[in-house]
């Protein structure tokens, strides 16, 4: 940002100073110079007399043999030169001084809040690869975000309130400027390079000048024009340096004039007629008001949001022309203006894709947040989440806007021009192959190979074979995917097992299926509704080895608030699960199973920018199960409820929690209660530990209990932060005599 005020010109002049000095020497005639020998032998000596004058200077000097001569003793001034070149240990102060001359000493600079600040800029990386990894298979139509679900008013409210100017107190250097001192020490040389001391009392005022040149440049920036800096050393005979960086910020500049020119003045749209004060007032800048105290970078962001505010609102090709920036040192004021050019409104053309690509332009067109048949003014927000949903998919390897200039007919009205979208696409690898390794006490360790191909059928079908091989699981699992089903908004779903189950409570061998549409109502709401099948032979205490056959519906609704999927810090989910069903196992039966759960996080730390930090968390989840209709008899093994290991009560074995047989095997229950609580606490930004408290009771009734006379296990792990999500390991143990004492689980992701 440039910055033009009146300035005093200091020029230095010679023409004082005294004349230099030449020494001339007067030469004869060329005729009369000194002759050159002419002869061969006088020529020779001519050339040999000196060379070995020279020779003969060197030996004497020991410059070409051996020995050397002795070293000259040094002088007092030498040994002092020498001792001020060794590194010089330094503490640093800054002051503020006031305006009438006091001088008030700012703390050292606090290295928490670098770190801090460095949590904060990670946590906004963090935050943009978040978004582009939630959600993939969800549309773009989240009704908070999307412009196109607010009516123009809602629109225009919620513009204006994110433009509103942020409450500041009057500009006051004694409140501001242990601030900016403080924002000063964080580009100090001084500061930076205290643990490197500089060699020497030269070094260390080189290092003060560049602060002091540092603390006029930032004071500017800040606001302060009239600043004035300077510095003290203080070198005593032993121990420390001292230097003390002095500032004087004066007083701060606000905000004058603000002139805001649209060159040339468009032609406005009837649609954006109750827009037009907000788009094209001439003296209004984005979250800045006149009269309050700005920094140079709140001022060149707020102007980079003019242009933008136009392309939000129906004119895609507005760009700054010209941007001025005046000082009133009378007045005390920074003076704005800058010129617009508008370009003409545009509504929605069509999109235009480049590049090779496998993924069908059908598919593609379903996503478009917009719609051709009617005329739809531009706006670049839709534009950007289109964009952000194609690289969501994880189709493609990159997605990049192409700026289409050639404007395309006009609407049906014939006045405003249509604007194409050009985005060029490059196609990623739509196979993966996988694996993955886990191991619980109770069952042993286990193994998972898993393949994926998410362009099956050449419009983002995804299917994914997994085959688990573990003491209690064997066999192949398959789960295919077709997103924008009918409509951009929903998902279709298939998945089949083929399983051979083994565990102390029953021995399955059999098949089932499920096949359902999965409804993206918004960003935090979503249902699913299916129809299922399990069949098979079935083996428990009870019962010998015998037929079953299952069917039914599946009913499931969310609300997901999470912030991150794989390692919540903030919000919450709630998920409710029908299934009523029928089928033949020891006769016929008809039931309905009931489950709700209710999973929460909180970080008590915030960030400085507000957002919650990921330094502690405390999560906690509670939920119940209920079957309803049938005997406990009459309900197959794997429809009945089971609690106890990795994934619901740590502590205990698999599914060791509830009612026994004679044998002292689970016979699993009809209704169950669950409460899950942990506190999560990062070491390092890889590595933190978790405390767990784990508790769950098992019913034959048909409804829980719903009190605290459950099974309670305990314990602590380790998380290992990974891109994929955390590597956990967990040492648990229950809270009454069980065998075997202790459990150790390692798995991927968090438990909850």
């Amino acid at each position: 940002m440039s910055i033009s005020s009146q300035q005093t010109t200091f020029k230095l002049d010679f023409a004082d100073m005294p004349a230099t000095r030449k020494l001339q020497k007067t030469h004869g005639p060329a005729t009369e110079s000194c002759p050159f020998p002419s002869s061969f032998w006088a020529r020779l000596c001519f050339c040999l007399v000196p060379m070995l004058t020279v020779m003969l200077l060197c030996c004497g000097c020991g410059l070409i043999f051996k020995d050397k001569p002795a070293p000259r003793p040094r002088s007092n001034m030498s040994a002092e030169v020498e001792s001020s070149a060794q590194p010089l240990p330094y503490e640093v102060k800054f002051v503020l001084v006031t305006d009438d001359g006091r001088e008030v000493l700012v703390p050292e600079k606090d290295k928490s809040a670098d770190k801090k600040q460095g949590e904060d800029e990670k946590d906004g990386k963090n935050e943009k690869e978040e978004s582009s990894k939630n959600g993939k298979d969800a549309p773009t139509n989240d009704s908070h975000d999307d412009p196109s679900t607010l009516s123009a008013a809602e629109d225009l409210a919620r513009q204006q309130k994110e433009e509103e100017a942020p409450a500041v107190a009057a500009p006051n250097p004694e409140v501001d400027g242990p601030n900016l001192v403080k924002g000063m020490q964080k580009l100090s040389q001084l500061v930076r390079l205290h643990e490197t001391p500089p060699d020497g009392e030269l070094g260390l005022e080189m290092r003060a000048r560049q602060d002091v040149d540092a603390a006029l440049k930032y004071m500017a920036s800040e606001g302060y024009y009239d600043g004035a800096a300077d510095f003290g050393m203080s070198i005593p005979q032993d121990g420390k340096a001292s230097v003390t960086i002095y500032m004087r910020p004066g007083r701060r500049y606000v905000v004058g004039d603000i002139s805001i020119i649209f060159t040339p003045y468009p032609e406005i749209p009837a649609q954006l007629a109750k827009k037009k004060n907000f788009l094209f007032a001439p003296d209004r800048l984005p979250r800045i008001r006149k009269g309050r105290p700005v920094t140079a970078s709140e001022v060149l962001e707020s102007v980079q949001k003019l242009p933008v505010r136009l392309h939000n609102n129906g004119f895609p090709d507005a760009r700054i022309v010209g941007e001025y920036y005046y000082l009133d040192r009378s007045r005390k004021t920074l003076n704005i203006l800058v010129e617009i050019e508008p370009g003409a409104p545009a509504t929605f053309g069509k999109v235009v894709f480049y590049g090779e690509s496998s993924v069908s332009g059908e598919y593609l067109a379903k996503h478009v947040p917009w719609t051709l048949r009617e005329p739809v003014l531009w706006d670049e927000r839709k534009v950007d989440r289109y964009v952000a949903h194609l690289r969501r998919t994880g189709l493609f390897s990159n997605v990049t806007l192409v700026n289409e200039k050639d404007r395309g007919p006009a609407d049906n009205n014939g006045s405003i021009s249509q604007k194409n979208i050009g985005i060029a696409l490059e196609d990623a690898k739509h196979r993966t192959v996988g694996g993955m390794l886990r191991y619980e006490t109770d069952t042993g360790l286990g193994a998972e190979a898993h393949w994926e191909h998410r362009n099956l059928f050449g419009s983002g079908e995804k299917l994914s074979l997994t085959a688990p091989y573990t003491s209690t699981n064997r066999g192949l699992e398959m789960e295919f995917r077709k997103p924008a089903f009918i409509t951009r908004t929903q998902l279709f779903r298939v998945k089949a097992s083929a399983m051979d189950e083994t565990s102390d409570a029953y021995e399955r061998t059999g098949v089932n299926a499920e096949a359902g549409l999965v409804r993206f109502w918004n960003r935090h709401w979503i249902t699913f509704s299916g129809l299922f099948t399990d069949t098979g032979w079935l083996k428990n205490n009870e019962h010998d080895r015998q037929a079953y056959t299952i069917y039914g519906a599946d009913l499931r609704l969310r609300r997901d608030t999470r912030d991150n999927r794989m390692n919540p810090v903030s919000g919450s989910k709630a998920d409710l699960r029908i299934k009523p069903m029928s089928g033949q196992y020891s006769g016929d039966f008809s039931a309905v199973g009931t489950e709700f759960s209710l999973t929460g996080y909180w970080a008590p730390f915030k960030r400085r920018s507000g957002r919650p930090s990921d330094k502690l968390v405390f999560a906690g989840k509670a939920g119940f199960g209920a079957f309803n209709g049938a005997q406990l008899r009459n309900i197959p093994s794997t429809q009945r409820y089971f609690l106890g290991g990795m994934d619901t009560v740590r502590g205990y074995g698999y599914q060791q929690i509830g009612p026994m047989d004679s044998n002292g095997d689970p016979t699993g229950g009809r209704s169950y209660q669950l409460i899950n609580l942990e506190a999560r606490y990062k070491l390092t930004d890889s590595l933190g530990l978790v405390g767990f408290l784990d508790g769950g009771q098992l019913y034959t009734s048909e409804w829980p209990e719903f009190n605290l006379d459950m099974d309670w296990g305990a314990g602590i792990g380790v998380r290992y932060y990974t891109p994929i999500g955390p590597v956990r390991f967990d040492v648990a143990m229950p809270l009454k005599e069980e065998d075997p004492p202790v459990q150790f689980y390692i798995s991927i992701g968090q438990s909850f």
